[in-house]
């Protein structure tokens, strides 16, 4: 099940950044991996660590994930695992929300956090509109615009709650 949207999004000064949205479910383990771009993974289904600039997390329903391109990161499944996955440049979002973003990982903070039960189908909402609009990106001007908000409004509900529902780390075995 892992359904890709990739488009190269061409900016007014003609430079060129990423957008990847994406469902796909881990059925064993991903490799260890990081990309030159920013993610978000908010978590559908199933249990398992996912093991974040070596720290390791319990992971299930409701866990939402920020990654910059200074993180590598993996996840192992104890059960099929389905993910809502995005990847996009920087550029997409708004400077001021990627500068919370660095000031956390300063802090040697991983963006993770475990959604409140009412704000768990608000994102997931945010996830799946962005997985439509990428469809409608060669038709229409807005779309990027309009996505790259989305964006900035997941980020907002995971720097919003680090401080408040932080996920605990797992001892390694």
């Amino acid at each position: 099940m892992e359904n890709h949207n990739i488009y190269s999004l061409r900016s007014e000064v003609n430079t060129v950044h990423l957008l990847a949205a994406k469902q796909k479910q881990v059925c064993s383990r991903t490799a260890l991996h990081w990309h030159d771009c920013c993610e978000l993974e908010l978590v559908l289904h199933g249990q398992g660590t996912h093991i974040i600039n070596g720290h390791h997390y319990t992971i299930g329903p409701g866990d939402l994930y920020g990654f910059t391109p200074a993180d590598c990161h993996m996840i192992i499944a104890d059960e099929p695992i389905e993910v809502l996955g995005i990847m996009f440049g920087e550029e997409l979002i708004s400077d001021e929300i990627f500068a919370h973003m660095l000031t956390h990982e300063m802090t040697g903070s991983d963006l993770r956090i475990s959604l409140e039960q009412d704000r768990y189908p608000i994102v997931k909402q945010y996830f799946s509109i962005i997985i439509q609009e990428t469809s409608r990106l060669a038709d229409s001007s807005l779309a990027e615009a309009y996505i790259g908000r989305l964006i900035d409004c997941i980020l907002i509900e995971l720097l919003r709650s680090m401080g408040e529902t932080a996920l605990p780390r797992v001892k390694q075995t």
